[in-house]
């Protein structure tokens, strides 16, 4: 599933070519905005937040104290991320919801994701069978917001005509069996993915040797769409929305999109995957992609959102996604430990290691690297970040939250 949502956040780019409005405190953690919203440009150096100095690693790091959470027992631990907090989670990494209630219960965790809805063509959502009803109760009893994603897959189903027929059919036929299964379990809004199955479905079309055998799709029906969902929710059944957006470094196309994200709660920014670097999120990159947002958007509607798994490569070519797990069964399976290393890019703020007898690297996410991506968040005055997802990452990640 990585591979093919990297795959798919390259198509976005090249199609479009181109979370978060913090609720009120009263339903979620406040945000403070900086000083950087008078416009200023901001350099990647400038930061008040302290960053932990742990970009010397050693193998060792890893296998002994990465698996730990310090703060994992301990329920009166001070609160590091004075943002907002947002952390996705899935039924194939189970353990990332035993975290979410424990964050949950420690007051770092604001809200939990749960990636479960799937929206078909014919109006039937999916997929509401992998999370209980108890499951919902755990949640809200330890102290979280829930809001489940809700997925317009990509792929043969959602072609250029059940997409028009979606952005064109009037937005309550859709909206209410949503709303409708929402209430059911209590939740307290949704976030919305749709982004990636509009540019796949663009995609498609400029396959076609005849492009007129399918419905052209105008991007302005999916962003009317879009605003309209979310109005829908919030007005008529008091839901809160969030709305996935790809990383797009385009201060234009930012722009035009921020009058979208007025609607939503919640914006969040996948800041990751697509810049066709090694590391996941390269600093500069990210830097850059924070810049263009900040034009014209309010950054206090948006999360910054953060991958916790890693990537490995051999030479340029990428191999697979992997976890937290991947990577420590990469290392034992090494008889030669003295045959890695871990290398910290002080450029792209960014850990990997390396095999010294072969081209293969893993490129994953460290607490040092976290807390630049965190420094950045406050600086900028976004909302606070979005976490894809929990059960991916070292749990020595959490004591950055």
């Amino acid at each position: 599933e990585e591979m093919m949502r990297f795959r798919l956040c390259i198509i976005v780019i090249l199609v479009l070519n181109h979370f978060v409005l913090c609720l009120d405190s009263d339903d979620l953690t406040t945000c403070t905005l900086s000083s950087s919203e008078d416009g200023e440009c901001l350099n990647p150096s400038q930061s008040s937040v302290a960053v932990l100095k742990q970009e010397s690693l050693t193998i060792s790091d890893i296998t002994e104290t990465f698996m730990e959470w310090k703060n994992s027992q301990k329920s009166n631990t001070p609160r590091i991320l004075k943002e907002t907090s947002l952390a996705f989670i899935t039924p194939w990494n189970p353990i990332g919801n035993e975290y979410a209630l424990e964050l949950g219960k420690q007051g770092k965790l604001d809200v939990v994701s749960p990636v479960m809805y799937e929206l078909q063509p014919s109006g039937d959502i999916y997929g509401g069978e992998l999370y209980s009803d108890e499951q919902f109760k755990r949640w809200k009893e330890a102290g979280l917001h829930v809001m489940p994603r809700l997925l317009v897959a990509a792929g043969s189903f959602w072609d250029s005509i059940a997409l028009n027929k979606l952005f064109l059919d009037e937005i309550e036929v859709w909206v209410k069996p949503i709303a409708s299964e929402l209430q059911k379990r209590n939740a307290d809004g949704v976030v919305l993915e749709i982004i990636t199955a509009y540019s796949y479905a663009e995609e498609q079309l400029k396959s076609l040797k005849d492009p007129t055998a399918g419905a052209r799709i105008d991007t302005r029906y999916l962003f009317k769409f879009c605003m309209k969902f979310a109005d829908s929710l919030r007005d008529s059944y008091g839901l809160k929305s969030a709305l996935v957006m790809t990383p797009i470094v385009d201060e234009r196309t930012a722009v035009s999109l921020s009058e979208v994200g007025k609607h939503f709660d919640f914006l969040i920014l996948m800041a990751y995957e697509a810049a066709r670097q090694k590391p996941l999120s390269p600093f500069l990159w990210l830097h850059s992609l924070m810049n263009a947002w900040r034009k014209g958007t309010r950054m206090s509607q948006i999360l910054l959102g953060v991958g916790f798994y890693g990537r490995e490569f051999d030479g340029s070519k990428l191999i697979r996604a992997v976890t937290a797990n991947d990577i420590l069964e990469a290392i034992e399976s090494e008889s030669d430990k003295t045959n890695l290393v871990v290398v910290w890019d002080n450029t792209q703020k960014s850990h990997r290691i390396e095999w010294k007898n072969s081209q293969r690297q893993i490129y994953f996410s460290t607490p040092a690297s976290f807390a630049q991506q965190i420094a950045l968040v406050e600086k900028f005055g976004f909302a606070g970040i979005s976490i894809w997802e929990l059960g991916q990452g070292f749990p020595a990640l959490f004591d950055q939250l």
